[in-house]
């Protein structure tokens, strides 16, 4: 239900002023629900990624949850540069990176935008980097979340051995 707020713009949202000039329409009450939302999805991505490399540094991890948090960890690396730009945003937008250094160049810094259904950040690095908001990016998210569950051996009620459904 949330991934409405990041739809992308149909033509119904577009508006002609008199010189012609055409515009989305801007409601500053959702725009600001959808930043919010925005940033607690990276929030919630990031706790689960933390979760997923605590679970990569276990020493008894078998080597298919190994296997499956690297892959997790790997395809959704970004969220984290993205999380530590949203809690340290007054270090950017004072041309400070990661650690306090200084951002490469003459750098454009975002704190938070919106392009379609994906929302981005100028990086401690200086680069942006961004994250897709949407229904196929959770099914992804929670696909790989699924496979990392079913890596583990799981005993049930009677001592018997849970099968992948």
């Amino acid at each position: 239900m949330a991934c409405q707020f990041f739809e992308p713009i149909t033509a119904n949202d577009l508006k002609r002023d008199p010189s012609g000039d055409v515009s989305a329409r801007r409601d500053p009450v959702r725009d600001r629900l959808r930043g919010i939302c925005a940033r607690a999805y990276v929030y919630a991505l990031d706790a689960t990624c933390s979760f997923v490399k605590i679970l990569l540094e276990e020493p008894l991890s078998k080597p298919a949850t190994t296997a499956a948090c690297s892959a997790f960890l790997q395809r959704f690396q970004g969220v984290r540069l993205i999380r530590n730009s949203l809690a340290h945003v007054d270090e950017r937008y004072q041309g400070m990176g990661s650690r306090g250094k200084k951002l490469p160049g003459p750098v454009l810094v975002i704190g938070g935008g919106f392009t379609g259904n994906r929302f981005g950040v100028t990086s401690g690095e200086g680069a942006y980097a961004e994250v897709e908001i949407s229904e196929q990016f959770l099914a992804c998210f929670r696909a790989a979340l699924i496979e990392i569950i079913w890596s583990f051996d799981w005993i049930v009620i009677g001592n018997i051995r849970a099968k992948r459904p």
